[in-house]
């Protein structure tokens, strides 16, 4: 048999035993397998058990779920209101789960932070704040911030921000404070300091936002960004060097 098929066949044979109710059938793990692949979000402050995205969880139909703190469509408050309350929402849906949740969050610090000090998290210092000072500093800030967010439940931080301010006029990054450095290397150095206060504090690390977007003229956010003509392959460096490392759990 060509050995390009063994992945497969190796897949569906572990795969096979998860379901006793469906011997033989390979779609009720298939669909799980894939549900594994999915995070989402949802509203809501706590959990109803009513609710889809209680039924989704607790089916296996996702893999994790991310919090945000407002809401971009009501302009409201999303799923943040203080400390108490967002471990009361991760542990409930945490039970719910047949497989541990990805509990994750947007916690960069700076202008991106959803988990705020009047939400009684701790201050977290930008990218750019923190890149002009020394990478011990950077790692004890990002310890400090999973210290806190793994003792609220959060397992995974959306940073640290790889990505380098080749356009100091960017506005998604530069302009928003969100990258380390103009240079690639000092990028990399804070960014796998970051990464490794993460992972002290048990927090997973994802680094974005690959392959690059600090040369990008326009907002990404509002429509189709072409970084064809600004890109260049030196932005690449940074997730060269935390993933040699292993520090991205994530890309």
């Amino acid at each position: 048999m060509p050995r390009r098929f063994f992945p497969l066949l190796l897949i569906l044979a572990l795969c096979l035993p998860l379901d006793a109710a469906h011997a033989g059938e390979t779609e009720p793990c298939l669909k799980t397998m894939l549900g594994q692949m999915l995070m989402v979000g949802f509203r809501g402050m706590e959990l109803d058990p009513d609710s889809a995205i209680a039924a989704d969880v607790r089916a296996g139909r996702v893999g994790g779920v991310i919090l945000f703190d407002r809401d971009v469509v009501t302009g409201g408050e999303r799923n943040v209101r203080d400390v108490a309350q967002v471990t009361r929402l991760t542990a409930a849906l945490q039970v719910l789960a047949p497989v541990p949740l990805f509990i994750g969050v947007d916690q960069e610090g700076g202008a991106v932070r959803r988990l705020k000090e009047r939400h009684g998290f701790p201050a977290l210092p930008s990218a750019a704040e923190l890149g002009r000072n020394d990478p011990a500093a950077t790692e004890q800030a990002a310890y400090r911030t999973a210290t806190a967010l793994r003792a609220a439940g959060i397992n995974l931080d959306f940073a640290p921000v790889l990505d380098v301010a080749v356009n100091p006029n960017g506005p998604v990054i530069a302009a928003l404070g969100r990258s380390f450095s103009a240079a690639p290397q000092a990028v990399a150095t804070h960014g796998a300091a970051f990464a490794k206060g993460l992972l002290r504090g048990g927090v997973l690390a994802a680094c974005k936002h690959f392959p690059g977007h600090g040369s990008a003229r326009d907002d990404s956010h509002l429509g189709l960004t072409d970084i064809t003509t600004t890109w260049s392959e030196a932005e690449l460096s940074p997730f060269a060097a935390l993933i040699r490392q292993n520090l991205c759990a994530m890309v």
